[in-house]
């Protein structure tokens, strides 16, 4: 229904701690934590204020080690997975497949998971030093 109204052009405001909700439902998002204002903007913009990283995830490709990947961001070995943290998700991608391609590899199950408005506002409170909303 909220996404209905929305679709009309009406103007809706919406309380809630379902930031899952209010990151596919709001056009901008406001916190108050310990009864100040600390936050005011597109949901995007603080998940990229928070840091904006990204994780791409792929399964390492035979007879390549992690120490072969180009320099793309953190990387870490999950399993038979290969989590790489970025800040620049696009440039970090591109990499990745240019290197693939270019050794006729592939990167089998390549996906990628943009951090959440949960996780940026976790991090918000931590920055203003309030843990309580």
């Amino acid at each position: 229904m909220v996404q209905r109204l929305r679709g009309l052009g009406k103007t809706i405001l919406l309380t809630t701690h379902y930031l899952d909700e209010a990151q596919h439902l709001a056009d901008r998002v406001i916190v108050i934590a310990g009864g100040r204002l600390v936050w005011q903007g597109p949901p995007e913009q603080l998940i990229d204020h928070a840091g904006g990283r990204s994780v791409i995830r792929f399964r390492l490709p035979a007879g390549t080690d992690p120490a072969d990947l180009p320099p793309v961001g953190e990387v870490a070995v999950v399993g038979d997975e290969v989590e790489v943290t970025a800040t620049d998700p696009v440039a970090a991608l591109h990499r990745l497949t240019a290197w693939a391609l270019a050794r006729d590899l592939e990167l089998a199950g390549l996906a990628l998971e943009r951090r959440s408005l949960e996780e940026a506002y976790l991090d918000l409170l931590a920055e203003v030093g309030d843990g309580h909303v």
